[in-house]
């Protein structure tokens, strides 16, 4: 890993690999010229960077670098993923989700962004789908799983993916949230109630879909 100081206000940048950062950027090195030339890197720093390129990466250096974009640029490229699996920040262990890697670990992870990249790689969602943070539960609702226990979810974000999938219509028309209702509506389901609705948002959505099927 080579460091190239001042490269822009001030930051240094890191060659990892084949990959680039610097500041809250990383890119890949054949994207250096594009990148130098919108944040106007000047020729000099710019011709120092190049020069670079071809420099071995220690990974057990880089992965143990203090700044975690760093030791980031080692999981999108599958380096270390073993330590990196339990690395101390939570962004890093979840590029390591997001490469597929130490699932079995991560499905337990005390963060819940690491757990809902856990279930977007489909991993255990007939454990997740029991997860504690709603938003872990509404990954697994996107991947059509475990409708049949996440209509009756207590928060609406879950209710309504389950009812993007067009699953438990018959339930969520009567739903609680007006969001809920509305992506009944737009699923053509209901509309002979819906069109009462006291949310005008839904109605209007229900007196559309009913204008639809007349032309039918």
């Amino acid at each position: 890993m080579k460091e190239i100081k001042n490269v822009f206000n001030k930051q240094s940048a890191f060659i990892v690999g084949e990959l680039i950062v610097c500041g809250c950027q990383i890119l890949p090195t054949v994207e250096l010229d594009k990148a130098a030339e919108e944040f106007g890197v000047t020729k000099y720093k710019l011709n120092i960077i190049k020069a670079a390129l071809n420099s071995e990466t220690n990974w057990d250096e880089a992965i143990t670098h203090e700044s975690w974009r760093v030791r980031i640029a080692c999981a999108m490229q599958r380096r270390k993923l073993e330590t990196l699996v339990e690395d101390r920040d939570w962004i890093v262990r979840r590029e390591v989700a997001r490469q597929g890697f130490g699932l079995d670990i991560l499905i337990n992870d005390k963060v819940w962004p690491v757990r809902k990249e856990v279930a977007r790689q489909g991993y255990r969602l007939d454990i997740l789908v029991q997860d504690e943070d709603p938003d872990v539960r509404r990954e697994v609702a996107k991947r059509g799983f475990g409708l049949g226990t996440l209509v009756q979810d207590p928060i609406w974000t879950v209710r309504r993916e389950v009812a993007k999938h067009g699953f438990g219509l018959d339930i969520l028309v009567n739903d609680e949230d007006s969001d809920v209702r509305l992506e009944v509506a737009k699923h053509g389901f209901g509309l002979e109630t819906l069109v009462n609705d006291e949310d005008r948002t839904v109605r209007e959505e229900a007196k559309e879909q009913l204008e639809k099927l007349k032309k039918m």
